[in-house]
């Protein structure tokens, strides 16, 4: 009995030690718990990359319990921090949960929108090319973080140049064209680049590809260049050896001495294009017939000589030689035999003046002989002897000797049948 009362009185005082404790973890009946959360915003609309700060508000305001959570149901579209910050990470939509203490939520649906294009820029390129000269323009889109960079290339004149996708521009036609850029985004944004293009020459023809001319005579090639819309059409010429012939600027051609020389036509444009002729420079064949009388003298010669010729042209070599010998031989007679008279010993003396000497008579029937295109030689020209003219026929030689006069075969070469 004693023992049962002992442990009866040590309950007692076990559970009026504890009683005191027991009363203070008990809820306090003054603590405010919050019945909800509001956002100061329930729709965000961000563009990549900005921020925005939402305000959470409890309710009611004087809740005891203040902390807030945040989080995105998306963080690869908009991310948001303690503080309730969020920040546009890439297009899309996601949630923004705000959460109490004990449980209460309230949402934000947050709109990333797409980063739009803000500038086009062309690179540097030449503005002034030739058909054939094709390039590809480069090309900055900005900013960095656009979520569609992507341009759509145009030209404004595909007669004259064409543009792939990639900013290669095809010029194929003379003209002007504006090639641009435009962001395909829907910013609105463009860059453009004005062309101005040239067409090359691609061929030149000359009006003669050989010509053939006398020491100190003179001939003007002319060049047609090609195609008619080309941009530049001047030509340059020049001479490969301009001591046998040479060139002017206008293509004026004059034979120096003799031999052969190559005269090249350039197109002035740059495109490499070329004509050429080649040009032979010989001695003037007249020019032993020409010596003493000026241009005109020998003009006013040569009109009679090129009369009697002209009577024999179609007749065979005898008949030709035998009346060019007659026809020069009635001149003589009606003139009279000197060697004294400034122009006894040419053509003009014989033919005009009717002033002769077996020299100029020679000559005379050596002009004649020359238009017909008969070869011959003049004997002892130059010598203080008698002269006159050998002529081959069929491998014979002919003696014209109008101041004898005879004509008839030659014995023995180079002698005169009259003359021992």
């Amino acid at each position: 009995m004693k023992r049962i009362f002992t442990v009866l009185i040590a309950m007692i005082m076990s559970i009026t030690i504890l009683m005191p404790a027991m009363v203070f973890a008990a809820p306090d009946a003054t603590l405010i718990i919050e019945t909800g959360i509001k956002l100061n915003k329930s729709k965000v609309n961000l563009n990549k990359g900005k921020t925005v700060t939402l305000k959470a508000t409890l309710v009611p305001a004087n809740t005891d319990f203040k902390t807030v959570t945040w989080d995105s149901d998306d963080p690869n579209i908009a991310a948001v921090s303690s503080k309730g910050v969020i920040k546009a990470v890439s297009a899309g939509t996601c949630m923004i949960t705000a959460t109490s203490v004990n449980g209460k939520t309230a949402n934000c649906t947050v709109t990333v929108l797409p980063q739009k294009v803000t500038s086009v820029k062309m690179g540097n390129v030449p503005t002034t090319r030739y058909i054939g000269q094709d390039l590809k323009i480069p090309l900055t889109v900005g900013p960095a973080s656009a979520d569609n960079k992507d341009v759509i290339w145009s030209s404004s004149n595909t007669g004259v140049a064409t543009v792939e996708q990639d900013g290669t521009v095809t010029f194929i036609a003379g003209g002007k064209v504006t090639i641009k850029a435009t962001a395909q985004d829907g910013s609105k944004k463009s860059a453009s680049k004005a062309f101005t293009v040239k067409q090359y020459v691609s061929s030149i023809s000359l009006n003669l590809t050989e010509i053939s001319i006398e020491k100190g005579k003179a001939y003007t090639l002319k060049a047609s260049v090609a195609p008619g819309t080309a941009t530049n059409k001047a030509v340059t010429w020049s001479s490969n050896n301009t001591k046998i012939a040479t060139v002017s600027a206008k293509g004026v051609v004059k034979g120096v001495a003799n031999g052969t020389a190559t005269i090249t036509c350039r197109a002035k444009d740059g495109s490499g294009v070329i004509a050429q002729c080649t040009v032979t420079v010989k001695a003037d064949p007249l020019a032993s017939l020409k010596k003493g009388m000026t241009a005109a003298q020998f003009a006013q010669a040569y009109a009679v000589a090129e009369g009697i010729a002209n009577k024999y042209r179609g007749e065979d070599m005898v008949t030709q030689l035998e009346g060019v010998a007659s026809d020069v031989y009635g001149i003589v007679l009606t003139g009279t035999y000197s060697t004294s008279d400034p122009h006894y010993n040419d053509v003009y003396g014989v033919f005009i003046l009717r002033r002769s000497s077996c020299a100029g008579n020679t000559r005379a029937v050596g002009l004649c002989l020359y238009i017909l295109g008969i070869p011959y030689e003049h004997v002892n020209e130059n010598q203080s002897a008698h002269q006159w003219i050998r002529a081959e026929v069929n491998g014979d030689y002919i003696v014209l000797d109008v101041n004898a006069p005879y004509i008839g075969y030659e014995i023995e070469p180079y002698k005169h049948p009259l003359i021992r």
